[in-house]
């Protein structure tokens, strides 16, 4: 392969020679993806249980086909994920997060899923976790009411729309009356500028596209892995 990673193109073509994870950032030829660092050059997949050991720098610098500085920048980016991944551990389970979205966000709501992937979390997309031959419908009510968390992805495109997502948010609505009241449950997350409907407003939402979205979302959940890990 050559070294031109400003081609798209050849970045597709390494993603599928060496089956690369979703990607959640890029450094020069090295990326952080929901597995853990991954090169684009090569195969070499490091696992997010492993970066915390001391010793990647000193023997990336002895391989000469490593950037130190692009390897570097994604071992910090994966240990500060990694950090947060030790910190919402829920006992035997990751935390399960339910998706609620309308289908013209979902390419904005994949991306949110990948980053909830890479952060340890088990969150019910779905397109992922739906089986053929499944009573869909069935399978959705089932997943939103086992989930710990229920995220309302909604967007200027889909807020004011009609349909089966408006059904979700009335079924999470109707299982938070089930829950603790002082217990996060339901998030609104805002994907773009948009009014949230007036059944969402009681609760405080978060916006996914200001540079610190994504970092207040993982607050939230940090908040409530506490509540749940507290005797």
């Amino acid at each position: 392969m050559s070294d031109n990673w400003d081609d798209e193109a050849q970045i597709q073509k390494a993603i599928k020679f060496y089956n690369i994870a979703p990607i959640l950032k890029r450094f020069g030829d090295w990326v952080v993806t929901t597995y853990g660092i991954q090169c684009l050059k090569f195969n070499y997949p490091i696992e997010f249980s492993r970066v915390d050991e001391d010793d990647w720098i000193p023997h990336m610098r002895e391989k000469p086909w490593v950037t130190i500085r692009d390897f570097a920048g994604a071992l910090i980016y994966a240990k500060d994920l990694y950090t947060i991944r030790q910190s919402l551990e829920l006992g035997e389970h990751p935390l399960n997060i339910f998706l609620c979205h309308g289908i013209e966000d979902k390419p904005a709501v994949r991306d949110l899923q990948n980053r909830l992937l890479a952060i340890g979390t088990d969150p019910w997309l779905d397109e992922t976790k739906l089986l053929p031959g499944q009573d869909w419908k069935n399978e959705i009510h089932r997943a939103l009411r086992k989930s710990d968390i229920v995220l309302a992805c909604l967007s200027h495109e889909t807020v004011s729309k009609t349909g089966f997502v408006q059904r979700e948010l009335k079924d999470a609505i109707d299982a938070a009356t089930e829950r603790p009241e002082d217990q996060i449950f339901i998030i609104p997350v805002r994907l773009n500028e948009c009014t949230l409907p007036d059944s969402l407003r009681k609760w405080q939402w978060v916006d996914l596209f200001l540079e610190d979205g994504f970092n207040r979302l993982v607050q939230a959940l940090k908040l409530f892995s506490e509540s749940k890990t507290k005797p």
